[in-house]
C-alpha cells in the first residue's frame, strides 16, 4: 500500500490546467524528516558496530608495535567476515583464507570445520556479516566518503581492446 501511494501521481486542479505532483513532493515534511533521522541513526549505529568489530578482531596492538603476527590459540578459530590472516593485529583466522589453505595443502583433507562455520554463520545471520561485521565493508564505507569532483566520477577506463592486436 505504501509503495502504491508513493508511486501515485497526484493531480491538483489549477487555473490553466492540471499540475502533476510526484508523491515525494507531496509527502509531509515531518514524515520526510523522520525517515532521514532513521537512516542517519542506522548508518551511525552501523559505523559503530563496524569499528567495534574491527577493533575486536584486529585488537592485538602488540603485534603492530613489534611487527610480528599473533600466533595465540584464537588464531585457530575463524571469525565471521573477511580478516587478513597475516595482519599483525588479527586475533582470528579468515574463513575463506583458512579454506584456501586447506584446499591448497599437500595432504588435502576436507575441512568440515570451516565449511560448517560458513554454512552456520550464513544461515544464522546471512548478509549481516558483509554489511555490518566485515572489516572490508568498513573500508569500503570510509572510501565512499572521500569527496570527488563530478568530473573525476564521470571518468571511465580507457578502451584497451585495440592494444593487443
Amino acid at each position: 500500500m505504501w509503495r502504491q501511494r508513493h508511486l501515485l501521481y497526484l493531480a491538483q486542479a489549477g487555473g490553466s490546467g492540471y499540475r502533476v505532483y510526484k508523491s515525494s513532493e507531496y509527502m509531509s515534511g515531518v514524515y520526510r524528516n523522520w525517515l532521514n533521522f532513521c537512516r542517519r541513526s542506522r548508518n551511525r549505529m552501523r559505523l559503530i558496530v563496524q569499528v567495534g568489530f574491527t577493533a575486536l578482531t584486529n585488537g592485538y596492538v602488540l603485534g603492530f608495535i613489534k611487527g610480528k603476527i599473533y600466533k595465540g590459540p584464537t588464531k585457530a578459530l575463524c571469525v565471521p567476515g573477511l580478516n587478513c590472516y597475516s595482519c599483525p593485529g588479527a586475533l582470528g583466522a579468515c574463513p575463506i583464507g583458512s579454506l584456501q589453505a586447506v584446499l591448497g595443502s599437500r595432504n588435502y583433507r576436507f575441512s568440515f570445520y570451516i565449511i560448517g562455520f560458513l554454512i552456520f554463520i550464513g544461515s544464522l545471520i546471512g548478509r549481516f556479516v558483509c554489511g555490518w561485521l566485515c572489516p572490508f565493508g568498513l573500508i569500503q564505507d570510509l572510501l565512499y566518503k572521500i569527496p570527488f569532483s563530478e568530473t573525476e566520477r564521470g571518468r571511465t577506463c580507457p578502451d584497451i581492446s585495440g592494444w593487443y592486436g
